[in-house]
């Protein structure tokens, strides 16, 4: 989260360079990304070209004494119980700004910045505590982001120096197992000297240090992390060729295996905890899954509890009573409305993405909609019906889309009358007479032929097949009321 409050205004950070009194000199300044970038990478020798000129620190604590000279000034720490002893000395070039309260006479301690310029926090960090490291970084960083006029917070950039500052470097290992010029958290560190010391042994030595954002991710004790992150080859043959055992103990390495994280209710102090009501034990039917209150509950509680809306587990549509679904002799149980198109029959995810469109996610809100309304969905074709399909059969669900029995019946009764009353011209005919422009065989005419030139018996035929049209009809009820019974 850090690094995404910090990486994300920095997109809005343009390089900038401001020039003292409108001429390009050492003391350049360089605003943007590439200032923020080095400092968090702690740049061992600065380029003045880029960072411009390098902040002088104090290196000693006493008396400070600034000798202007021709084309510079002498600095001069004096001791302060002692003025006569000069206890360093140094030139800076005459254009050199120096920090505001900075002059002749005054008292400044170790690691205090004298002129204006890029910080080197690797002798800041040699030269002050933690705390005072952090504060100037934690300023340098900001200053470059408020330059921009972009507002930061300062626990972002305190989250990143934290790590920064973590480590020491052992420069006497004394008698432990560390290797000297080896960088060891300073908490561990101080554990081992206080151990080795108890022992009446040689605590090791070190020194202080603040390593690079690249460092510190390349130097963590999780190597599954370090390998995800740089050098992935050489990382992972180190731990190799030493046996190294990664126990999973940050956040990072539990993602890449897909184990729940170290944090919140993820902690092993969180697992198989009991819960507990004013001390009393909740197991049992009175369990968090319990769907009623214990008996020892509060009466204020229980009468909350009585005012809340009871939640069915599923409710059908228009086929469904109190959670189930009938339909052609079928029951869709619950649990079955409440499987997912994507997760549990497979749709892909474009045609699933398509149906939550419309609000059907699982197959409960495919419940009164036929394959005709499915198509009509903005960007379902026949291809996104087939897998849905494929996968309510799978499952034995594909009743779902099928038309109800009495709905086919009517559909073929429809047809049938509308091939009676509204033909084709390729359809069969009704006898009367035919066009003149066509001919057909007696045999394609219902009711038989009439006589085109016998226009006085044209009411007796039409009579004729009007009768017929009755027994046609009178025979499509009886069908009808057999498949009932």
């Amino acid at each position: 989260i850090a690094a995404q409050s910090i990486g994300e205004p920095g997109t809005q950070l343009t390089m900038r360079t401001i020039h003292s009194g409108g001429v390009a000199g050492a003391d350049d300044i360089t605003q943007g990304l590439p200032t923020v970038a080095r400092m968090f990478d702690v740049v061992g020798n600065v380029n003045e070209k880029i960072l411009g000129r390098e902040a002088d620190l104090a290196p000693v604590s006493g008396l400070l004494r600034i000798q202007p000279e021709q084309t510079e000034y002498l600095i001069r720490i004096l001791d302060i119980e002692d003025p006569t002893r000069i206890i360093e000395e140094w030139r800076v070039p005459a254009s050199a700004r120096f920090m505001p309260g900075i002059e002749d006479g005054v008292e400044v301690r170790a690691g205090d910045q004298i002129t204006r310029g890029f910080v080197n926090f690797r002798k800041l960090r040699k030269l002050t505590d933690i705390e005072s490291t952090m504060h100037v970084f934690v300023d340098s960083v900001k200053d470059v982001y408020t330059s921009q006029g972009v507002d930061l917070d300062d626990k972002h950039i305190e989250v990143i120096a934290r790590q920064m500052l973590r480590r020491v470097q052992v420069t006497n290992p004394g008698d432990s197992q560390y290797l000297l010029g080896e960088y060891v958290d300073r908490y561990v560190f101080a554990e081992t000297v206080k151990n080795i010391t108890l022992a009446g042994g040689t605590p090791p030595e070190a020194e202080p240090v603040i390593l690079g954002a690249l460092k510190v991710a390349s130097s963590i004790d999780s190597w599954l992390s370090s390998a995800s992150f740089i050098r992935t080859a050489g990382v992972l043959t180190e731990a190799a060729i030493e046996g190294d055992v990664d126990h999973l103990l940050d956040l990072k390495s539990n993602v890449i295996v897909g184990k729940q994280i170290p944090a919140g209710t993820g902690l092993a102090a969180y697992h198989n905890v009991e819960m507990t009501y004013h001390g009393q034990k909740i197991d049992g039917p009175t369990s968090p899954m319990a769907k009623s209150l214990p008996e020892w509950a509060p009466d204020e509680l229980k009468g909350i509890e009585e005012q809340l809306p009871k939640q069915l587990d599923w409710v059908g549509d228009d086929y469904g009573f109190g959670g189930v679904y009938s339909k052609n002799g079928r029951t869709l149980s619950s649990e079955d409305a409440k499987l997912y198109l994507f997760d549990d029959l497979g749709v892909s995810q474009r045609w699933t993405n398509k149906f939550s469109e419309v609000g059907i996610e699982t197959v409960g809100d495919l419940i009164g909609k036929t394959e005709d309304d499915l198509l009509r969905i903005d960007g379902i074709g026949a291809k996104a019906i087939e897998e849905l399909r494929d996968g309510l059969e799978a499952r034995g669900l594909l009743y779902i889309l099928e038309p109800e029995d009495d709905e086919a019946d009517s559909e073929n009764l429809s047809q049938l009358l509308n091939m009676v009353f509204s033909p084709d011209a390729d359809d069969v005919m009704l006898g009367t007479a035919a066009p003149s422009k066509h001919h057909f065989d007696d045999d394609e005419l219902i009711g038989g032929s009439a006589d085109e030139k016998d226009a006085s018996g044209s009411g007796d035929v039409i009579n004729e097949d009007l009768g017929s049209l009755d027994d046609l009809l009178s025979q499509v009820v009886k069908s009808e009321g057999s498949d009932e019974e």
